[in-house]
């Protein structure tokens, strides 16, 4: 209880309602800052586009937290996997049977397609990538259409789209008119409800070409490009020095890089860290296989791998077989038993 007839008791008041305003001032500026985190969240997670804010489970919705991936910083939008056709991504034709998905989908409503601003004189949002399977891919839409309106609502950049879709329930209608080649066309897309990260990416890239990557170092200097291991079957690792799930995995990895190196397996760690601050890390983690620095992380974009641990196995012909996303023991059991499949496979 506070006395206020007196000196003591008076400053004792002023400096407990300082106290006190500072502590709610603290309280409304961080729900300011989580309630505007959250609404762009689940926008970018609406369309499925904003890669690099991505989530501490997508390793699966089963897997524990301590197996789980962890997204990376920030990066620019992802780079095409193939060569950029003008204004858009482009992604090779799939060469097997529609994939299935290894995780149920989520209850949020997906598009499936990375888009960007539009130059700024024109109005509309670009698409830069449409995922295969994707109920975008479905109805048709491709990597260079520009999105006109949603709705017969105008749209004046991507966070509209994604304003639209988040606004919308799986299996809802969306009229979408969009431009390609100077016409204007009218598509009907039915969302659906979206796939696990680590699903996103296996549509994205299972059963394509592998993308080449080029212009990534190895840790001893040496200059290397995919193609020079055509032929072998390849594990790509995309990982960092600061994520502990990847070291939960290189254990396993470095095993692979043992076991199966003499028979035509290749093993390769991808980071963006500096070569001295990666191979600080490997001496302490045992990752005796193949370690390159991306410099400028565009072979990471490359392949979107926002979250880390990514693991991309590669066959003989250069033909995505699968991607795992996280430390589960499981899917690395599976992974390891597709490994030794394609080894068998003639080259």
């Amino acid at each position: 209880m506070f006395f206020v007839d007196s000196p003591r008791g008076l400053a004792s008041v002023f400096f407990y309602s300082l106290w006190l305003s500072r502590r709610f001032a603290r309280l409304f500026f961080a729900g300011a800052l989580l309630g505007k985190i959250h609404m762009e969240f689940w926008r970018a997670v609406s369309l499925g586009w904003a890669f690099s804010l991505g989530c501490s489970g997508c390793g699966g919705a089963s897997a524990p937290a301590a197996t789980s991936a962890e997204s990376a910083p920030a990066a620019p939008p992802a780079l095409s996997p193939n060569a950029p056709a003008a204004g858009g991504t482009q992604i090779a034709p799939a060469l097997s049977s529609p994939l299935t998905l290894s995780f149920p989908r989520s209850s949020t409503p997906w598009l499936g397609v990375e888009l960007k601003a539009t130059q700024p004189a024109q109005a509309g949002a670009l698409v830069s990538l449409v995922f295969p399977g994707s109920p975008a891919a479905k109805a048709g839409l491709a990597a260079g259409d520009v999105l006109l309106s949603i709705d017969g609502l105008p749209v004046q950049g991507p966070t509209d789209v994604a304003t639209a879709v988040q606004k919308r329930r799986v299996g809802a209608a969306l009229p979408l008119t969009f431009l390609r080649a100077g016409a204007s066309r009218l598509v009907r897309v039915d969302l659906e409800g979206m796939p696990e990260f680590e699903d996103r990416i296996r549509l994205a890239f299972v059963g394509r070409p592998a993308p080449e990557i080029a212009g990534v170092t190895t840790f001893q200097g040496e200059t290397s490009a995919l193609s020079e291991v055509r032929g072998q079957v390849v594990v790509l690792e995309f990982w960092a020095s600061w994520c502990g799930p990847c070291r939960l995995v290189s254990p396993t990895l470095d095993r692979w890089h043992r076991l199966y190196k003499p028979q035509g397996a290749e093993v390769i760690g991808i980071t963006v860290d500096a070569p001295a601050e990666g191979a600080e890390v490997a001496r302490h983690t045992g990752m005796s296989y193949t370690l390159a620095h991306d410099p400028a992380g565009r072979a990471t974009r490359t392949y979107l791998a926002s979250q880390v641990p990514m693991l991309v196995l590669i066959d003989k012909h250069g033909v995505v077989r699968d991607v795992m996303v996280g430390a589960s023991p499981t899917r690395l059991a599976d992974v390891e038993k597709l490994l030794q499949a394609l080894l068998e496979e003639p080259g």
